[in-house]
């Protein structure tokens, strides 16, 4: 049937134009969102992924800082040993272990075990006394705060800045171990007491240095000497 002749047709066809563009409009809508949806939750999983990875990199820090730590802390109390040996000395002298050891006398009703041992003992002791466990004790009534990035890399930072003065107590000491056993004339030891010979290993051993050939360098040194006031 052929209604184009039809008076009301040109709402009929204007209809179904309507129709089409709502229909489409509907379709981008539905895409549009769908696309956003899809980058949104791709995009969280993607930042804890990230999340997982930078914590476990913390903690990875955490721990080599740890046990960095224990390595400079053991070489700290050998060095102020090796030198009480060095140079031996001739009387009390304070903070050094080798000569406060003989005279330390034990505290009373205190006893000192290793942290591991001590560990074991409670261990048994709530095995045997059916104490509850930390973990069957009452949860912490205060929720955790988990610590952002930037306190993450001063809490690192802290622990390599004590790292460092750790480290700058031994190149001291053995600065001074250096001083003794090499028998210096220079009555004070290391470049805090203005050793000539420590000042030079101390430069030996910091001067960032390049090697050249033998020509080039002398052509350098004639050349500073006939242009410059050196």
């Amino acid at each position: 049937m052929d209604v184009s002749n039809h008076p009301l047709a040109f709402l009929f066809i204007l209809n179904m134009k309507t129709a089409k563009i709502v229909l489409l409009t509907v379709l981008v809508v539905a895409v549009t969102i769908g696309t956003v949806w899809y980058s949104y939750n791709n995009s969280s999983k993607v930042v804890a992924s990230e999340k997982s990875v930078t914590d476990t990199k913390f903690e990875e820090i955490y721990i080599t800082i740890r046990e960095t730590g224990e390595y400079i802390r053991d070489i700290s109390d050998t060095n102020v040993r090796n030198f009480h040996y060095t140079k031996p000395h001739k009387k009390f002298t304070i903070l050094c272990p080798e000569c406060a050891e003989p005279f330390a006398k034990p505290k009373e009703d205190l006893v000192e075990v290793p942290v591991e041992r001590l560990k074991e003992l409670r261990t048994i002791r709530r095995e045997v006394l059916s104490l509850p466990t930390p973990s069957d004790q009452s949860p912490a009534t205060q929720p955790v705060e988990e610590l952002t990035t930037l306190e993450e890399l001063d809490s690192v930072l802290r622990l390599l800045k004590g790292q460092k003065s750790h480290l700058y107590t031994n190149r001291y000491i053995m600065e001074m171990q250096y001083h003794y056993l090499k028998k210096h004339t220079h009555p004070r030891p290391g470049t805090h007491g203005g050793c000539p010979d420590c000042i030079k290993l101390r430069t030996k051993q910091t001067q960032e240095t390049e090697i050249i050939s033998q020509g080039e360098y002398d052509l350098l040194i004639q050349l500073e000497k006939e242009y410059t006031d050196k």
